[in-house]
């Protein structure tokens, strides 16, 4: 994606975790992904989740903000499918998306857990930590 190349390029080239160029930023260029995520297009909607994931931390934020946040059921799907992509650090977030009120974001939570993450990963990560 385009987008990514520059602001990778932004980064590098000032030497920062965050890129010199404003329009480059995660506070600029977040909330125009987040939109796309509401797009016809099943391609836009991809690519959306790719960006916002790539963002790290802030990327998981807005899609932890998505799911708890968020009115519009199909973005809330979006975002499911956003946190399965980032890990198993996710799933106590998407473990609470499974008592949403629509149905669609509840089956997106299952399927990101599914495709995501496996017994043992979810064992390793939160298995020696009391819960």
């Amino acid at each position: 994606m385009s987008l990514d190349i520059l602001r990778k390029k932004a980064t590098e080239d000032s030497g920062s975790a965050e890129p010199q160029i404003p329009y480059l930023r995660a506070r600029s260029l977040l909330p125009f992904f987040y939109n796309s995520l509401s797009d016809k297009s099943q391609q836009v909607r991809s690519s959306a989740l790719l960006a916002i994931q790539n963002f790290g931390p802030q990327g998981e934020l807005l899609f932890i903000e998505g799911v708890t946040k968020e009115e519009n059921p199909k973005v809330k799907e979006q975002c499911c499918l956003g946190l399965g992509r980032i890990g198993v650090q996710t799933f106590r977030t998407l473990l609470l998306t499974l008592a949403d009120s629509d149905q669609s974001v509840r089956d997106a939570a299952v399927t990101a857990i599914l495709k995501n993450m496996t017994v043992q990963e979810v064992l390793e990560e939160f298995g020696t930590k009391g819960h």
